[in-house]
């Protein structure tokens, strides 16, 4: 639920590229989704057998230490992050994406049907799962998670903040400059990707909210907008403003009541 990379670096010395690539092309990243529109390109997950062919050299453990939190030869297209989270939200499938559902003609009958094209069905444990979920659920709902402004009581979203780099940044410029302060055309892009609700899911999104500094605040907002509409339209009843008005009222009356409750104390012998 925090952006905390010093958790991935250690991580990746417990870890080779090649095992971190295959999980993250078992999620559809490095290849096309395959989309009916014109010019998507793979993107980039590398590995040992890419540096090799293409550097015509191995691969240091320290260039994985770039590679897992999203820099370094790593290259992702939105299509590919709204699938990926996709795939996490209905349990481990990735789906060829579809522009249309089906065509119908003036007298409503249907001229053309797509039909669901699997493109890979991963192995994840259901614990492992799990534990994604959890994460994920909490970048939203807790307090100190990187997306909690953009809570909306009585929707459950599970998703994941982020940046893009746009200009590389020299050793003096790295902590230096404030993205804020910076010409807009040098700051980061905000990313966020999602899905809602976490345990009946209806709706991916992934949203790039160019040179905005980060996901909590340029991107998340979107996509959260996104998501409350499409449910409503969804499930009127369900998520309504009028029931979001009482989930609403719900959650800060358990709040405050958490809050005031005394803290327990040992019984006395």
């Amino acid at each position: 639920y925090r952006s905390v990379d010093t958790f991935y670096y250690k991580l990746a010395t417990r870890l080779d590229i090649d095992t971190l690539a295959r999980y993250a092309k078992d999620l559809g990243l490095g290849q096309r989704t395959g989309v009916a529109l014109p010019g998507e390109v793979p993107g980039l997950m590398a590995d040992s057998a890419w540096k090799k062919r293409v550097y015509k050299s191995e691969w240091y453990p320290g260039e994985t230490l770039s590679v897992i939190i999203g820099q370094g030869q790593v290259d992702t297209t939105p299509i590919q992050l709204a699938n990926m989270m996709a795939g996490v939200a209905n349990g481990g499938t990735i789906y060829k994406p579809r522009l249309l559902k089906y065509v119908e003609g003036q007298d409503g009958s249907v001229l053309e049907k797509t039909e669901p094209e699997i493109l890979h069905q991963t192995k994840w444990s259901a614990h492992n799962l799990a534990l994604v979920k959890k994460g994920l659920r909490a970048v939203f709902e807790r307090e100190d998670g990187t997306a909690h402004g953009s809570f909306v009581p009585g929707i459950d979203v599970g998703g994941k903040t982020g940046s893009a780099q746009v200009v590389k940044y020299t050793a003096d410029t790295l902590f230096k400059n404030n993205c804020a302060a910076q010409p807009r055309r040098y700051r980061l892009h905000g990313i966020f990707v999602g899905f809602a609700p976490i345990d009946d899911p209806k709706i991916a999104v992934a949203v790039v909210a160019e040179h905005s500094c980060g996901g909590a605040t340029g991107a998340a907002p979107m996509a959260a907008a996104i998501m409350k509409r499409y449910l409503q339209k969804l499930d009127p009843e369900k998520y309504g403003e009028e029931a979001l008005k009482i989930a609403k009222a719900e959650y800060w009356k358990a709040k405050l009541t958490n809050r005031k409750a005394p803290a327990s104390t040992p019984a006395a012998d």
